[in-house]
């Protein structure tokens, strides 16, 4: 006879999904600004893809937490993105932003692979 279990979520991956969900839902209105404001094309199309990657992402984390019936974090949205928001900074900082959250990133979910059992 075969029992199919389901397991639930940890508590250490269900930190990492809001953690994810968090930083994501951030990331995407950052991005958002800096596609309204970058002057090089290739610059923006690096932005795009980091865009579309982001909200993939946030979409992934979301379903993991639905599935498991656990409550979504409300994170930042379109109500925390001022669209008139002038140019902060250059499109060579952009650029600089984008490494640096790429390294964040792999770290903190390098910690997330470590702590999950699933």
């Amino acid at each position: 006879m075969r029992v199919n279990h389901q397991t639930r979520l940890t508590s250490s991956e269900i930190a990492a999904l809001w953690s994810s969900c968090q930083n994501n839902s951030m990331s995407v209105c950052v991005f958002k600004h800096f596609l309204q404001n970058v002057n090089d094309d290739e610059m923006k199309s690096v932005l795009q893809f980091a865009l579309h990657i982001t909200e993939e992402n946030l979409i992934q984390s979301k379903n993991i937490l639905k599935e498991d019936n656990q409550p979504i974090p409300v994170g930042f949205s379109e109500q925390d993105l001022n669209r008139n928001a002038p140019r902060l900074y250059s499109d060579t900082f952009y650029l600089y932003y984008l490494k640096n959250m790429a390294k964040i990133g792999l770290s903190v979910y390098g910690v997330a692979l470590a702590t999950s059992a699933k």
